[in-house]
């Protein structure tokens, strides 16, 4: 049986789980031909979790989050497949909050700098 499991930082509500859950239920019992009593969704909270991010220990609710922090500074982030297009477009700006000393930027710009796949 599939087990669809959704961590989420930002709470949510009843109604927004049954919702979730009836959606993913409909799309997967209709693409998979397979009766909805199958599928199985799971909800839980990571907001109290350790997470780490690019391999480092990091806050989920921190501003210093490269993901919040982009959102925060006004980058919307790239859709699948359009990371280094998106990394060439804003590459000045990163460099920019690396220079004020924004350490998720720092290290975003040395990973570019340094991986020829990226930038």
């Amino acid at each position: 049986m599939p087990l669809y499991e959704i961590s989420h930082i930002t709470p949510l509500s009843p109604s927004q789980k049954d919702a979730l859950a009836a959606s993913i239920t409909q799309i997967h019992s209709h693409l998979f031909t397979t009766p909805s009593l199958f599928v199985n969704v799971r909800f839980t909270d990571i907001s109290r979790q350790d997470v780490y991010v690019g391999g480092r220990k990091n806050a989920q609710t921190s501003s210093s989050h490269t993901i919040i922090a982009g959102r925060e500074v006004g980058f919307e982030l790239p859709p699948a497949g359009g990371d280094k297009a998106w990394l060439v477009e804003n590459a000045a700006s990163f460099r920019r909050l690396a220079d004020e000393g924004d350490e998720d930027f720092m290290e975003l710009v040395r990973e570019m700098e340094g991986r020829e796949d990226l930038y």
